[in-house]
């Protein structure tokens, strides 16, 4: 792993357990192994470090949208969209911990449950769904509480939630 990697790693972590304006760039070249110098010769600024990360989102995204781009039965599309919860790595979670807590502060949008409501619409239109927006929004907004459990670690049991869903929605 390349030393920018190690910062951009040890940043991912600390930022998403102690926050961005918590998180000073001595610490994070402490935990990197690297000068605080080394950290402003790679990013101008902890702005510009955060920017970097958030940027990565599309690289993580990507996979799951392409695949979801190449279905075309809409109940398949659904179990997709429900499952892809299940498709984030688990060693990304503290990456995407990261995108939830700028996304309540700062209004950056992380975009993953944002494209999947693109994909669920369609679904529920193409269903004939009476209120295919409302259905929509209860279900990304669903999706995104469950989201936030796997990031968070509590007693609520997401399998079961998403399990729960995808017998809701018969797909």
């Amino acid at each position: 792993m390349s030393k920018r990697e190690q910062i951009l790693t040890e940043a991912i972590n600390l930022f998403s357990v102690k926050g961005v304006d918590a998180t000073s760039t001595r610490l994070i070249s402490e935990k990197a192994g690297v000068s605080e110098g080394l950290i402003f010769k790679h990013f101008k600024s902890k702005e510009s470090l955060l920017e970097q990360i958030l940027e990565q989102n599309q690289m993580r995204i990507s996979p799951i949208i392409t695949s979801l781009q190449e279905i075309e039965e809409p109940k398949q599309t659904l179990r997709y969209c429900i499952e892809a919860m299940k498709k984030i790595p688990r060693e990304d979670y503290s990456y995407w911990k990261l995108c939830m807590m700028v996304e309540h502060t700062s209004g950056f949008k992380n975009g993953f449950i944002d494209q999947l409501e693109i994909f669920i619409l369609d679904a529920f239109k193409s269903l004939k769904f009476a209120r295919a927006t409302l259905e929509t929004q209860l279900l990304t907004q669903s999706l995104k509480g469950i989201f936030s459990t796997m990031l968070i670690p509590s007693n609520i049991d997401s399998e079961a939630l998403l399990t729960l869903m995808l017998r809701k929605y018969q797909v």
